[in-house]
């Protein structure tokens, strides 16, 4: 077995080092690196990192995983609230039409106390649509009127006018 210091990754680098290992489609491997950097005592977790897992995963027809995945970070104690990651890790979701557990992402978000922006209703609404389930999609677009009011405009707007987040 490899030394779990060889797999010592920190920051940027367990971003890159977890997205080439996608890359080069070592799943098992990835995710024993993933797991054993959780141990570390520095260990904070990223959305953004849970983001790339979810997308390498999804690309590889591993849903079942990421299911998994989403449920331990449910259990991370010490996530922070960002935007920017939770946006990032619901557009990947969505990406592969998992509503239910973009639902769950969305939950978890406001539990955090990281409150929904334009683009997270957007995201959630137009993909909700698009896999035709309608009564969520009424539910998401009441979320939105409360914080929004009557008028969501933004989701009629393209691309350019709702404000983007920098890539992955």
């Amino acid at each position: 077995m490899m030394s779990v210091s060889f797999f010592r990754l920190k920051g940027l680098g367990m971003n890159i080092g977890l997205k080439d290992l996608g890359n080069i489609v070592l799943k098992d491997l990835g995710l024993w690196v993933f797991e054993e950097v959780q141990k570390e005592t520095s260990y904070r977790p990223q959305l953004k990192l849970y983001a790339e897992i979810v997308s390498c995963l999804g690309s590889n027809g591993l849903l079942e995983d990421i299911s998994c995945l989403i449920m331990a970070l449910k259990m991370e104690s010490s996530l922070e609230p960002h935007i920017e990651g939770f946006v990032a890790l619901l557009e990947s979701l969505m990406k592969f039409n998992l509503t239910r557990l973009a639902l769950e992402v969305f939950y978890l978000m406001k539990l955090r106390g990281c409150d929904p922006d334009k683009l997270t209703f957007k995201l959630l609404i137009n993909g909700l649509e698009s896999n035709e389930e309608t009564n969520l999609s009424a539910f998401v677009r009441q979320e939105a009127e409360k914080y929004y009011g009557q008028s969501l405009d933004f989701l009629d707007e393209t691309e350019e006018e709702v404000p983007r987040l920098k890539p992955m």
